[in-house]
């Protein structure tokens, strides 16, 4: 077997888009190919920014929301089908996901706040008082296209991350058979929450803990979700695992309707603040059951930075 791979440093690049930042680890012989491909991903990132954020004018759910209630715009097929799939997370998640934010008064309807013309490929919001902020699945979305990219131009071994709650893992490292990810610590009990190890594999967390608490918001009262203080999705795409690990802290169960491809593990607390920690799904085994143990040495940490 070749082993040049395993005695080069790695390739790594960056940017901030999303409000985040993103970060790439790429491993392989050829330094030119790997700069090559991961520029042209960091490029897909930024340009996933422009066109997913409700901030930049010009771009398509800028302009949605501009038109809300008057009119319907025309968008490619990558934004349709996206959005077509994020409508489908909010019937399956029984509205814990939504990227639609309402006025109060209309957050508990049924109701669907999209017009979405398949034959045109037109969108628009029913009302005013509407908008999409597509913050929950936006960086899920642009770590498959980037992972896609490294695939195509022949990359094997890579490890991506936006904002160190979302990553998705490209084949694995040398000498391993998958990227160790450490589930970070409880921040009130200070034991370490396990390990998953990730090959080909995508996982996201959400947390109402840590620096951001009760930033993940439940769209039928507009409050900070209380059902789970934390949740990790783990699946094969980053836009699904990114949209799910949302819903299931707002639900702080999983639902009967999500899709059987999806491992989840959500922390709670019951009537006695006691923690509760259970994995569902066919990739529970790539979850080391390490509660109050400390995380192995070369990890790669989803929750408190990247370290390789």
């Amino acid at each position: 077997m070749d082993t040049r791979a395993d005695i080069r440093k790695p390739v790594r690049l960056a940017t901030c888009a999303m409000g985040t930042r993103f970060e790439f680890v790429l491993l392989g012989d050829d330094d030119r190919l790997l700069q090559a491909a991961g520029e042209e991903a960091i490029h897909a990132i930024e340009d996933t920014h422009r066109r997913l954020s409700r901030f930049e004018p010009g771009g398509p759910i800028y302009e949605i929301n501009a038109q809300a209630g008057e009119a319907a715009v025309r968008v490619d097929d990558e934004i349709f089908e996206l959005l077509e799939r994020c409508s489908n997370v909010r019937t399956e998640s029984s509205q814990a996901f939504d990227v639609v934010r309402r006025a109060a008064e209309t957050r508990l309807r049924a109701d669907p706040a999209l017009n979405m013309d398949k034959t045109q490929r037109t969108i628009g919001l029913v009302s005013a008082g509407k908008m999409i902020d597509l913050g929950g699945v936006a960086k899920g979305f642009a770590l498959d296209l980037a992972a896609e990219i490294l695939r195509d131009s022949g990359i094997t071994s890579a490890f991506l991350h936006g904002g160190t709650s979302t990553a998705i893992a490209v084949g694995h490292p040398p000498g391993a058979d998958a990227w160790a990810v450490s589930l970070g610590c409880d921040t009130e009990t200070k034991t370490h929450r396990g390990i998953a190890m990730l090959a080909d594999t995508a996982m996201s967390v959400s947390s109402q803990d840590g620096d951001r608490p009760g930033h993940v918001i439940n769209p039928a009262t507009g409050t900070p979700a209380s059902n789970a203080r934390w949740a990790a999705c783990i699946g094969a795409s980053a836009e699904a695992t990114d949209a799910w690990s949302t819903a299931l802290i707002v639900r702080g169960t999983r639902p009967c309707a999500m899709p059987d491809g999806l491992t989840s593990v959500v922390e709670i607390n019951d009537s006695q603040d006691s923690r509760t920690c259970a994995a569902i799904g066919p990739e529970k085994s790539c979850i080391v059951s390490a509660v109050g143990c400390n995380p192995p040495d070369h990890q790669v940490s989803i929750c408190s930075g990247v370290h390789l």
